[in-house]
């Protein structure tokens, strides 16, 4: 093999496909990136045997090959190049048969390599696929992913839910004290219903991965419903997906409520944020209570205190509606929550200290997030 590539696309290619190539992997290849000189363009391949990303970029290909080599040097070296192009080579040395060279001026890297038939298969998903727009996927992965499970307890809880039926697609993120949906019309040409459940992993590797542009995504699910497919501009990701039947969620988001606070999302964030620094020193809770002022105005406030450090309160204005009240959250949730919501203002809804908060964007009617509560006399007691 032996190639000239530039080095901004050399460096772009081992950074998205060295995205799910994993250091620590205790299988040799999972640390392994494959590059492939072929039909003048350079590809990039890595896996961590759950999800595969390939990339691939135009070079000047002057003898075709393959070869898989460390990803963790070739990505550390590749910032410190100054010159424009770098030349891919493969060679020996007295001491090593397989050495695999990047050259760029007077800089060399030399890294042995094993041959590219002892790198994994890149899998090969086919079926009907699925358009939508770049944007709307990164914007609804991030926004539900948050919620996500990092426990491995219950298995079907460790990804996304995403579903296809009566016209929507919709996305569903859930860890037992947090819930997010957000859905949206889909491409009219797709007529089956549809129900997978995509890792965590694979959906933090699509959010960084995505371009936020108008930019149409090709989702394709195997027949088997064992593995999809992410295909856009350059870039194709493989994920195995989680086998099993995700809760049903409809019953979790409260009809109703009884106060409704609106509120500027920065201010709120920011609040949340002071406040959680003290939240954290005691159980991650800070109690939020919405009110009227004896001159009539609506403020809601956030305190959080920790017994050896002090305490924090923070008051925001609001625009209420109902008669307010008092309401318990862990800091982190509420944080995460307020990081991917994507309108200026926010309403926050509650019924009682006991029952689930509800989070929206105001303004947009396709996403929810929901928080069960922080019980305060249960937290007492679990202190005493």
């Amino acid at each position: 093999m032996e190639a000239i590539v530039s080095t901004k696309e050399l460096r772009a290619g081992v950074e998205r496909a060295g995205a799910a190539v994993k250091a620590s992997h205790f299988l040799p290849m999972a640390r392994r990136l494959l590059i492939k000189a072929d039909d003048e363009m350079v590809k990039f391949v890595g896996t961590d045997f759950e999800t595969t990303i390939t990339t691939w970029t135009q070079g000047s290909v002057i003898k075709q090959g393959a070869a898989a080599i460390a990803a963790r040097p070739l990505k550390e070296w590749l910032p410190l190049v100054k010159k424009d192009d770098v030349h891919i080579s493969l060679g020996s040395s007295g001491r090593i048969d397989r050495m695999l060279r990047f050259t760029a001026g007077r800089q060399r890297l030399t890294l042995t390599y094993v041959p590219a038939d002892e790198f994994p298969p890149v899998p090969n998903v086919e079926g009907t696929g699925l358009w939508l727009k770049a944007s709307f996927l990164k914007s609804a992965l991030e926004q539900v992913v948050v919620c996500v499970s990092k426990e491995n307890d219950r298995p079907v809880l460790a990804g996304v839910q995403v579903s296809i039926t009566a016209g929507q697609v919709v996305f569903v993120g859930a860890d037992g004290y947090r819930l997010g949906v957000r859905d949206s019309l889909h491409d009219p040409n797709w007529s089956e219903d549809l129900s997978v459940i995509v890792p965590r992993n694979a959906v933090l590797h699509l959010g960084k991965l995505l371009p936020d542009t108008d930019e149409k995504v090709n989702v394709i699910v195997s027949e088997n419903r064992g593995q999809a497919a992410f295909r856009w501009g350059q870039v194709h990701l493989v994920s195995q997906l989680i086998q099993g039947k995700f809760p049903n969620t409809d019953t979790l988001i409260p009809e109703g409520y009884t106060s409704r606070a609106v509120v500027n999302r920065e201010e709120f964030l920011a609040a949340t944020t002071r406040v959680g620094v003290f939240g954290r020193e005691n159980n991650d809770l800070i109690n939020l209570r919405m009110c009227y002022r004896e001159e009539g105005m609506p403020e809601m406030s956030l305190d959080g205190s920790a017994s050896e450090i002090g305490e924090c309160k923070v008051t925001v204005a609001i625009e209420l509606e109902g008669k307010g009240g008092n309401i318990a959250f862990a800091s982190k949730y509420l944080a995460d929550a307020l990081n991917v919501m994507p309108t200026e203002k926010v309403a926050l809804e509650i019924s009682s200290a006991t029952s689930a908060g509800v989070l929206r964007p105001v303004g947009m009617d396709e996403y929810v997030h929901v928080i069960m509560p922080i019980y305060v006399g249960s937290v007492g007691e679990r202190q005493k």
